[in-house]
């Protein structure tokens, strides 16, 4: 009897090692699957982005596009690596991957530029209310977890209000007509002004690729409305 206990004790717990190890051998091919699923949705995902953003820059037939990547942030601005022998200068417009502004560039160096997003209140750019052109500044709030940026200077009596679309006025690179975001709020001034409350079209938190525009082709019928230059 005890011959026999002992074997099947023994049998016991060699069918326990072996169920254990086949166990924690499915486990491990399970995590490697999993793993192996990830990469492969974040390769399909890549992707797909990367091909929007070519058919994007495709697209394109009055700017000439140059892709960056960002390489560090900071509060309302960050850097790309694309700077002044790439041929990115201060003043620059700056786009998201869909189209939507960004940002400006403040300071180039040789192989880095730094991008003021819409947050931040050194960040000003001429613009508009697609409906019925009305124009002002828009600017970053400079507070701290603040998603709104403000479009300033408009007069008391234009007519503006919320799911407005705010679009660049254009002036030297930065072309007109690029989507900046939409109006939430309006806010009456002391003085003969206003300023709306603007929500940017770009998730400026989640960009890690943007275009910068290096050169912004003048439309033919913005030519023709020009007077001609004397001498």
């Amino acid at each position: 009897f005890a011959e026999e206990s002992y074997g099947y004790a023994a049998g016991f717990v060699l069918d326990y090692h072996r169920n254990y190890n086949e166990a924690q051998r499915l486990r491990n091919e399970y995590a490697e699957m999993t793993q192996r699923l990830a990469e492969y949705g974040e390769l399909r995902a890549e992707r797909i982005w990367l091909r929007n953003m070519l058919d994007f820059a495709r697209s394109e037939k009055t700017v000439t596009l140059l892709a960056a990547e960002i390489i560090s942030r900071s509060l309302g601005a960050f850097t790309i690596d694309q700077g002044s022998t790439h041929g990115v200068e201060p003043a620059m417009c700056v786009l998201a991957p869909d189209g939507a502004v960004a940002g400006i560039v403040s300071e180039v160096s040789p192989f880095n530029a730094t991008v003021l997003t819409l947050h931040n209140p050194d960040c000003k750019i001429g613009a508009l209310i697609e409906r019925n052109r009305v124009r002002g500044i828009v600017r970053g709030t400079g507070q701290v977890g603040d998603a709104i940026c403000e479009m300033e200077y408009i007069d008391m009596k234009d007519q503006i209000g919320n799911g407005d679309r705010v679009v660049t006025m254009g002036t030297g690179v930065y072309p007109a007509g690029r989507p900046i975001g939409t109006v939430v709020g309006v806010q009456a001034g002391k003085t003969l002004q206003k300023k709306a409350r603007v929500q940017p079209d770009a998730n400026l938190q989640s960009l890690d690729t943007v275009f910068v525009i290096t050169q912004a082709l003048i439309p033919a019928d913005e030519i023709r409305g020009r007077p001609r230059p004397q001498g």
